[in-house]
């Protein structure tokens, strides 16, 4: 329906004139060239819009625009740096409309716009690529303007007094290498809600100004190597939401960082040496990047965390407490030796190219927690150091969470064995048979072992296994595909196992199953087609999951809870029973409590002094 009002709209304007230069709006290049490159611009023309790809040189006189008065929209865009499709101003320009309300030129070829020309109507500014210097020598009314784009202008050294400008919402000055400074006067557009000066690697601060802007959510200095510090009151931007510093040459963040209560993101990737205060008021916080700067403090808000490249030998015990995390990247972390207890939430664990690492805790995979139906992916490729009784055992825990806990879990990990507890393995190829004479089939297991060296291409894009059935009523198919999006990038430098699992809603028993197992690298050259190769597949495994593995997992746990009904403990505690009599004693009874039980466990004493100190203030006392 767009298209077609579009086209109706077109038909419209054509009608108006015969004459190009008295229609109401210009959007063919061959038109656009006929009108201004012979001055046949009239007060008619309201809206110009050129696209410069594909189209030759744009060759145009000063006077181009001088009599479109009512030119209220123009965008040159495509625009070419060199050769066809350039737009060329030998002699200057001296005009430009004052009713404009739009302009948007890519690769602006002046070092300003005209002298004469009066902005005040101006809504959108938008001049990427561009040759300017400066906008113009002296100040302009700007009270309409709200957005201001002149990113990647290499030559810009001055950026026009923004006080005239109360509207600003958005500045964009990315890219622009030879801006030294942002004037104060920034601090005065009130409704500024984004500043971008990513790559203005020539600025060396940042104005104390900028604090006023009370609408800002968002501040991205990310790549401004000269910015040595952020403004002391930071925290006065009580609306910013993401705050990028990375590869700036900040040092630290002012203390009043934390009262930033509303802010989302921080990213502060490859500011070496940068040491970070308590982040202990930042309650909305979902991701924080400290990849390469050494520097680490968590929020139990996180959902996302980015360490990767750091020199720490072990991250922090306290990683357990983050509750909300769904991720974690170490990637890179080349001196990192052991990998703690993490919280049950995480989904992605990326600890590839740890090379030192030795440890690894995979206990979270059996935790409980709010959303046990999400999938959860291990990497742990190229960590060739891992002790061999620590792999063995992120192998048998991921096996054992595929079978007796029915959730989604992949792992890569480096090793030559497919593990010993699988039901059917071939040591020497890619494809296995075998009879499957039991009901109840829910899934299988899967396993591959992949050597790089037989593998004719640099990355992986996924490891796939067909699989055929045969049951009573006949011959069908599934496809299993490994999703190893996360592996595109990442060559492995020896062997790895891949081990993943899928579920199945079967209503039928199958009496025969094969598997065959390939790697698979998709190409869109010439056009889109996969290449598969089975010979870098050495070793394979499958092991079937049955409903019954469940139902024995949870009664044997239910028999285990059962016996340990009269010894109190952690879990009984948790019980809600427990903790609504706990909740009912009086001050007293639960000091009685305490001091009983605090020596046999000290976690069970930890959460009672909680429990305790919720009562004191429900008794007053």
């Amino acid at each position: 329906m767009h298209d077609l009002l579009q086209q109706m709209g077109k038909a419209v304007v054509c009608e108006e004139s015969k004459q190009l230069g008295t229609r109401s709006r210009l959007w063919k290049y061959k038109d656009i060239c006929h009108v201004l490159t012979r001055d046949k611009g009239t007060e008619n023309i309201e809206g110009i819009l050129l696209d410069m790809s594909g189209n030759g040189y744009l060759e145009l006189s000063p006077t181009a625009f001088m009599n479109m008065c009512n030119l209220r929209f123009l965008k040159f865009f495509n625009v070419s740096t060199s050769g066809p499709g350039r737009v060329l101003l030998p002699s200057g320009l001296e005009f430009l409309p004052e009713e404009l309300r739009y302009y948007h030129w890519e690769d602006y070829p002046l070092k300003s716009l005209p002298i004469n020309f009066c902005p005040r109507n101006l809504v959108e500014l938008r001049m990427p690529d561009s040759n300017l210097i400066q906008l113009w020598n002296q100040e302009k009314a700007l009270e309409s303007l709200k957005f201001l784009d002149l990113s990647y202008s290499f030559e810009l050294t001055k950026v026009p007094d923004l006080s005239s400008a109360p509207n600003l919402e958005v500045l964009c000055l990315r890219g622009c290498s030879n801006l030294i400074e942002i004037p104060s006067s920034v601090g005065e557009s009130k409704c500024l809600k984004e500043i971008d000066l990513e790559y203005c690697s020539k600025l060396h601060s940042i104005p104390q100004s900028i604090c006023n802007l009370k609408s800002l959510t968002h501040l991205y200095i990310s790549g401004c190597l000269n910015v040595k510090a952020l403004p002391e009151n930071m925290g006065d931007l009580e609306l910013l939401k993401k705050l990028y510093i990375s590869g700036s040459g900040i040092k630290t963040l002012p203390s009043s960082i934390n009262q930033l209560r509303r802010l989302e993101e921080l990213r502060c990737a490859r500011c070496e040496g940068l040491t970070l205060p308590p982040l202990t008021g930042l309650s909305c916080v979902r991701e924080i990047d400290l990849s390469d700067c050494g520097s680490v403090w968590f929020l139990t808000s996180l959902e996302d965390l980015f360490l990767g490249g750091n020199n720490f030998k072990a991250t922090p015990a306290s990683i357990k407490h983050l509750t909300e995390l769904r991720g974690l990247l170490l990637k890179g972390c080349k001196r990192l030796k052991c990998l703690p207890e993490l919280p049950s939430c995480l989904e992605d664990l990326d600890a590839s190219d740890c090379t030192s690492l030795e440890s690894a805790s995979t206990s979270f995979l059996f935790l409980e927690h709010d959303d046990e139906k999400e999938a959860k992916r291990l990497k742990f490729h190229n960590c060739i150091n891992l002790d061999k009784n620590v792999h063995d055992k992120v192998m048998e825990d991921v096996l054992n969470t595929h079978l007796l806990k029915h959730k989604i879990v992949e792992l890569c990990i480096p090793g030559v064995e497919v593990p010993e507890t699988m039901r059917y393995k071939n040591k020497s190829g890619s494809s296995l048979s075998f009879r499957l004479d039991q009901a109840n089939l829910t899934g299988f297991s899967l396993c591959a072992v992949f050597d790089p060296k037989v593998f004719s291409h640099d990355h992986i894009i996924d490891i796939s296994c067909i699989a055929n059935f045969v049951g009573k009523s006949g011959h069908s198919s599934e496809n299993f595909i490994f999703e190893a999006l996360n592996f595109v990038l990442d060559p492995l430098y020896s062997e790895h196992v891949f081990l993943w699992n899928k579920l199945l809603d079967m209503e039928e028993s199958f009496l025969e199953a094969s598997f065959q197992f390939c790697v698979s690298r998709h190409s869109y050259e010439p056009k889109y087609h996969v290449d598969r190769d089975y010979d870098s597949i050495i070793m394979c495994g499958v092991h079937p999951i049955f409903r019954e593995d469940r139902l024995s997992r949870d009664k044997k746990r239910s028999r285990i809870e059962e016996d340990k009904e009269d010894e109190p403990s952690l879990q009984r505690l948790k019980n809600k029973t427990e903790n609504l009599r706990i909740r009912r004693m009086n001050h007293q009874e639960l000091r009685l409590y305490i001091d009983h039980w605090h020596r046999r466990s000290n976690k069970l004493g930890l959460t009672i002094q909680r429990l305790l100190c919720k009562n004191s203030q429900m008794h007053g006392n």
